[in-house]
């Protein structure tokens, strides 16, 4: 029992920590252009107006997961709102990360320098990537987060995982 508790707790303290406000920003803004009004959107999440508004602000990932369960819950009927959420996440959006990422003079390198610094991107699935051939391949793991929760923070994350991976590069790569 012990083992399987430090395996859970090292699998949360790869998401579980205190990340930008860009990420609520991105959120809420998605729901505000779906007609949503701010002060539903953050019900319950102590997130306000001014706290999006401070480019330093930072929330916990628990007010992020209830942001991302109100646009659920308000939009219900949207079956693609996490790839929708996943699109708005550009580099630019990432602040440090992203411009690291950008600088990288390789795909492997942006990969490795990416996974060194996973606590400053807005990742809630966490992932491991492998090199099988020419294909990079990456497994993502969502069992730690809500259930309700895990197809919308699935499909958000592949999403801002292909959206950088375009940025980046330039153009699209294959994805399967």
């Amino acid at each position: 029992m012990h083992s399987d508790m430090v395996t859970k707790t090292a699998r949360q303290s790869t998401w579980d920590f205190r990340r930008g406000v860009a990420t609520a920003r991105v959120l809420a803004q998605l729901g505000m252009d779906r007609g949503l009004r701010l002060e539903d959107l953050v019900q319950h999440t102590g997130v306000t107006r001014a706290l999006l508004d401070n480019p330093e602000g930072q929330i916990e990932a628990s007010q992020e997961i209830q942001l991302i369960r109100n646009l659920q819950t308000l939009l219900p009927h949207i079956d693609t709102l996490g790839m929708e959420a996943g699109l708005r996440y550009h580099l630019t959006t990432y602040g440090l990360w992203g411009y690291a990422l950008l600088s990288s003079p390789t795909l492997g390198t942006a990969l490795g320098m990416a996974s060194r610094m996973l606590n400053q991107t807005f990742a809630l699935s966490t992932n491991e990537v492998e090199q099988v051939g020419d294909q990079v391949m990456i497994h993502y793991q969502v069992e730690h987060l809500p259930p309700d929760l895990r197809q919308f923070i699935l499909d958000r994350d592949r999403a801002a995982a292909i959206t950088l991976q375009r940025e980046i590069l330039g153009q699209p790569l294959p994805y399967r």
